[in-house]
């Protein structure tokens, strides 16, 4: 498929074929509702682009860095590495992937689509099922692991790339778990 594909859920999302990505997705109810409401009415309120873009993103960011509501399950190392595992079994297969910092309760990638492969919301679909079904059993429990709707973005700029590259490594540092990205352990950069 060589067409973008474009769904609008609670976000708009847009998939042009062998884009680059910036992709975050969380543990379900990870945001309690009384914030997700109040996000989205200030969604609702600023619908200017680059508002949209930007200051959004960060109010969502805020909230998860904060970790104040819980699950925290990917803080457990055999969680965090199924996910990691995951996302290296990938690699090279549907898509390159530049980096990725995994989170106590979200992940953050940055990856570059493969043209042949399966659009973006079919890779992380099948991941995102993969990586619950395996989670649930090792949590010995069931239901929703990952929320459904994950906030994604086209990387447009070589230097835009740059840029969520250091936001996506230095996320550690700015919640406050590490000094230096290099030492949270569930950061991953291909050099």
């Amino acid at each position: 498929m060589s067409e973008p594909y474009f769904v609008q859920r609670n976000l708009p999302h847009y998939y042009p074929v062998g884009a680059d990505y910036f992709i975050t997705y969380r543990l379900a109810n990870s945001i309690p509702a009384i914030k997700i409401a109040e996000l989205k009415t200030n969604y609702r309120i600023d619908r200017t682009p680059d508002i949209l873009l930007n200051k959004n993103f960060a109010r969502f960011e805020e909230v998860l860095d904060r970790c104040a509501n819980e699950p925290y399950w990917l803080q457990e190392d055999r969680i965090a590495s199924i996910v990691a595992d995951s996302l290296f079994f990938i690699d090279r297969k549907k898509f390159r992937l530049d980096c990725f910092s995994i989170m106590p309760n979200h992940v953050h990638i940055l990856i570059t689509h493969f043209a042949a492969a399966p659009l973006i919301p079919f890779i992380m679909r099948d991941h995102k099922g993969y990586t619950a079904r395996q989670c649930n059993k090792v949590l010995s429990r069931t239901g929703s692991f990952w929320q459904k709707e994950s906030y994604d973005r086209v990387v447009r700029t070589l230097v835009e790339f740059d840029e969520i590259r250091h936001y996506i490594l230095n996320n550690p540092v700015k919640a406050g778990f590490v000094e230096k990205w290099q030492d949270w352990k569930w950061n991953y950069w291909k050099k």
